[in-house]
Parts: C-alpha cells; structure tokens; sequence
C-alpha cells in the first residue's frame, strides 16, 4: 500500500524548528516518527508545489 500520493508528498509540518537527529533522544525522535507516519496515514498533508512555494516566500 502506497502511502504517498503523487501530489502530496510532504507532510504538514509546525512552523517550529525541528531538532536534529543527533540532539534528539531515541523517544523524542521515535515521536516525531510516529506523529508524520500518523499524519501520512490519515492524509494530512499539503500539495508539494503549495510547501514549496511557502518556504521560497520565507527566503
């Protein structure tokens, strides 16, 4: 079962940083693995071109 659609790969995401692999513990990490894999199950997603369009506007 495919989980990503064509037109929605990226998940939405908290305007917040998000804390590098290597500053995280293992269950903040496996957290934030479970809440996108949560949000790609349920379609809670943006269009990529809208994401990206977003971030080029925050240049």
């Amino acid at each position: 079962m495919a989980i990503l659609k064509k037109t929605r790969v990226i998940a939405r995401i908290e305007k917040k940083s998000i804390p590098i692999r290597e500053e995280m513990s293992n269950d903040a990490f496996h957290a934030m693995m479970t809440t996108g894999y949560s949000q790609a199950l349920k379609d809670d997603s943006q269009p990529m071109d809208e994401v990206f369009k977003e971030l080029e506007e925050g240049l």
